[in-house]
């Protein structure tokens, strides 16, 4: 049952010019237990497709390399099968922030707070771990979803290569590679997430990216304004 129901056709506008929505919550209390067994059913998931994980903070993150790693490992793995959502505590850091802040004298809002950073901070580290969405996929999705002019790369190299071209200073510069061209090539390095050449070929709004050097920043603004300066990796163009 709705609890929410249009406006009667003989219902009255108020003097104030208000509009009420008739519903079955006006004049009520949320926490009137009528009110309540009456609007908790039907229970729909939101999210039946997903596992939820929860790491431990202080059991696998503090254990540092030789614990995490390999669960890593393991969620990636995981992740070809699986719709995951993945949470972590702060670990040993917590305990040591809340016994400082009560010799402090610290209000409870405060303690709290500071126990979330801390599992922020582990999040942020199995986040990062965890490839292949880091920071390049996220300008990019943030480029794709606001439609933004354009999406540029700045890194340490002048773009995008066959090989490494810091152990390789012979590899071949690409100025310009579409979608499909790079897929062909499967280059063993790439300056940027691998995931962007599959965000590109799905973006509805974002038509290619570029990549320039860092270490030369008058690069930047022709990047800003449009121009060729470094690698511009395209989607194709029957996308």
């Amino acid at each position: 049952m709705s609890s929410f129901a249009p406006p009667s056709p003989t219902a009255k506008t108020p003097v104030d010019g208000r509009h009420h929505v008739e519903s079955m919550l006006m004049r009520e209390s949320l926490l009137d237990k009528r009110v309540m067994s009456a609007t908790e059913t039907p229970v729909v998931p939101m999210l039946p497709f997903c596992r939820v994980l929860k790491v431990g903070g202080h059991s696998i993150v503090d254990r540092g390399k030789s614990a995490t790693y390999p669960l890593v490992d393991a969620i990636v793995a995981a992740l070809a099968n699986f719709k995951l959502v993945i949470a972590t505590g702060g670990g040993i850091r917590s305990r040591h922030v809340t016994s400082i802040g009560m010799d402090l004298g610290l209000p409870t809002g405060v303690l709290a707070q500071l126990r979330i950073i801390d599992a922020l901070g582990n999040a942020h580290l199995l986040g990062t771990l965890l490839p292949p969405h880091r920071t390049d996929a996220g300008s990019f999705l943030l480029a794709e979803c606001y439609g933004c002019a354009n999406h540029t790369l700045i890194k340490d190299v002048d773009g995008l290569y066959e090989a490494d071209p810091k152990t390789d200073p012979k590899a071949a510069f690409i100025k310009d590679i579409t979608v499909t061209e790079l897929k062909a090539r499967k280059l063993p390095t790439l300056p940027f997430d691998r995931v962007l050449i599959d965000l590109l070929a799905c973006a509805r709004q974002v038509k290619q990216f570029q990549i320039i050097n860092g270490l030369k920043p008058h690069l930047l603004v022709p990047a800003l304004r449009g121009e060729h300066v470094g690698t511009i990796v395209r989607k194709d163009a029957a996308d």
